[in-house]
């Protein structure tokens, strides 16, 4: 009699593991999920610099402050628009878009790359820091939680990356 109980308690011992399994795979599922989420809504999320006082060359300096990619003078004029540069104080905006890449270009701060009839350029070694502060948001503090598990350790990793001490 002492051994159907012990193998009943096996039984439902296994019985919980195999649930507690399943339910540790469909939680690391969503937490991937998750995860491809807060990466995505990341840069939604950041508070935009000022940028209406800007010259041209200092709001395209902030452009390629946020990015990490080629860009076109068309990609660069959306992004413009999307920091609230007002690029309709120009006659031309593309043209002056254009010319500015192409004198930030011949000084080392874009590097310029041509596909099919269509320039692009990327952050280059020489690029300005643009002179306004690019502020990142509580998604930052997210990918910091997202990174240590820890929202504690988090606040403290992201308070000394910002030169903030507790």
């Amino acid at each position: 009699m002492e051994r159907s109980y012990y193998k009943q308690a096996r039984d439902k011992a296994l019985k919980d593991y195999k649930e507690i399994s399943r339910q540790i795979h469909e939680l690391n599922l969503r937490k991937g999920q998750l995860r491809e989420t807060i990466l995505a809504l990341n840069s939604l999320c950041s508070r935009l610099p000022n940028v209406e006082s800007l010259s041209l060359s200092n709001a395209i300096r902030v452009v390629y402050a946020t990015t990490t990619r080629f860009l076109s003078a068309i990609e660069v004029k959306g992004k413009l628009e999307d920091l609230g540069y007002n690029v309709s104080r120009f006659k031309n905006p593309l043209a002056s878009i254009h010319t500015a890449l192409e004198r930030m270009a011949k000084t080392d701060e874009l590097s310029k790359r041509e596909d099919e009839d269509e320039k692009k350029f990327e952050a280059g070694k020489k690029l300005k820091k643009p002179p306004v502060e690019i502020r990142h948001s509580e998604a930052d503090s997210a990918l910091a939680v997202m990174r240590t598990g820890d929202e504690d350790k988090a606040d403290e990793t992201e308070d000394k990356s910002l030169g903030h001490s507790r």
